[in-house]
């Protein structure tokens, strides 16, 4: 039995008709694809930030092809994309998690493949075949979408493409690592959320090894200032305006302001360093 189903992730915002284009075209292959659309509030043109988001949601995906266009290099020669997740080189095969990757070559699907286990195998898409009068702007309606929901609908990737090495695909730098220390746990901001939320790079499990256990004290140490706050479970849990360190769900440690934006008032960003220790 085919996946079916296309998770669609991209820059592409809601305001022009691109990311409904994008759904016309998986279906004008495929009439009976079901898509999601995970977000499409990435930041323009931030490969970074797409591939967080990514790395974050493909675990928690049914069954599915994975598609994401963050693509600033679109229309030279960067290559278009299929990443298939180990033990499964051959297409989608019964799974509860995504086992196919497609969008282009610049770094954005490769954590999210690492989270799901791994790659296994890659193929380079053969470009679309346009009329001479198209231009070369639109690969997410154009090539990604197209092989996205044939590939949903069963195709072998190699009918798409030409296998590549995975080693030769294209990765991003390695982000800042956690630490548990002497002090407490060094860390960096990953990602800000909407609320303000500042998701840290280090694991939630690191809370409990470093003795800060639901209602200790915690003291905030970031470029900015130093802080005190209350390490909890939920946000409710914390008084009103009150300063905390928790569990987001992805398993990792966050940093909240109760109905406030903790990440403004703390002067913290992507990539911020942060120490957090006992209070």
């Amino acid at each position: 039995m085919s996946a079916s189903l296309v998770a669609f992730c991209s820059d592409f915002g809601l305001d022009d008709p691109f990311v409904g284009l994008c759904h016309a075209a998986m279906l004008a292959v495929e009439p009976g694809t079901r898509i999601v659309d995970l977000t499409h509030g990435i930041p323009p043109q931030d490969i970074a930030a797409g591939a967080l988001v990514l790395a974050d949601a493909a675990p928690w995906l049914p069954r599915a092809v994975l598609m994401a266009v963050v693509d600033p290099g679109v229309g030279t020669d960067r290559r278009g994309i299929v990443v298939a997740i180990k033990g499964n080189a051959g297409g989608v095969r019964a799974s509860d998690r995504p086992r196919l990757l497609v969008g282009p070559d610049n770094g954005l699907l490769i954590e999210a493949a690492n989270v799901l286990g791994g790659i296994g195998a890659a193929w380079a898409l053969r470009p679309a075949e346009l009329p001479s009068h198209h231009g070369m702007t639109f690969d997410g309606r154009d090539l990604f979408a197209p092989a996205a929901a044939r590939l949903a609908a069963g195709a072998n990737p190699g009918a798409l493409g030409e296998a590549i090495e995975p080693a030769t695909l294209v990765t991003l730098r390695q982000r800042h690592a956690a630490a548990l220390t002497r002090e407490g746990i060094d860390t960096h901001v990953r990602a800000v959320d909407r609320y303000g939320n500042a998701q840290l790079t280090a694991p939630a499990a690191l809370l409990a090894e470093a003795g800060l256990t639901p209602g200790e004290a915690v003291v905030i140490d970031a470029a900015q200032a130093t802080t005190y706050g209350r390490v909890t479970q939920a946000f409710a849990n914390l008084p009103p305006a009150g300063l905390g360190v928790l569990p987001d769900a992805f398993g990792r440690i966050q940093i909240a302001l109760r109905d406030g934006d903790a990440a403004a008032a703390l002067g913290l960003h992507r990539g911020a360093a942060v120490r957090l220790s006992l209070g």
